[in-house]
């Protein structure tokens, strides 16, 4: 049993896929939020605080400061082909730990602010091979906060 459940996570994870699809964090995850912060940075005028911040509950991609406001920013990346909008990837759960994750931040670092919002990016590449010139889009207060305050 369990040398059948290494072969298939091997096939799964394997040449295939696992050795070559670094691509799909390493490749398009981190380039893609570089991407995201030098947008926030050169033409929305923001002020990068934290890039990849995390703590024991997760990470956030990008905390920048917008106008006297505190932005938790978190990146998706995909290709044209990809089926789901990488927007979309953002669930519930995903919602909620990113706001315990901000909330832990804010406690840790006890600044203030005159706003926090929680904007999702997404950057759309044209394929696996071809990484230049793509899209980026910014959906500002994606994210609605208060259904996860007590």
């Amino acid at each position: 049993m369990l040398g059948k459940l290494k072969r298939l996570v091997k096939g799964f994870i394997g040449k295939d896929r696992g050795e070559d699809d670094s691509w799909n964090r390493g490749m398009s995850g981190r380039p893609a939020e570089e991407l995201v912060r030098e947008h926030y940075e050169k033409v929305r005028g923001a002020k990068t605080l934290e890039t990849n911040w995390n703590c024991k509950q997760g990470e956030i991609d990008l905390i920048v400061v917008e106008n006297g406001s505190l932005v938790f920013v978190e990146v998706k990346s995909s290709y044209t082909s990809a089926g789901v909008p990488p927007v979309q990837k953002v669930n519930f759960f995903k919602q909620r730990r990113l706001f315990v994750v901000a909330t832990i931040y804010l406690a840790r670092t006890g600044k203030k602010y005159s706003g926090m919002r929680f904007d999702i990016a997404t950057v759309k590449f044209k394929s696996r091979e071809e990484t230049s010139d793509p899209e980026i889009k910014i959906f500002q207060n994606a994210i609605d906060a208060s259904k996860f305050q007590r």
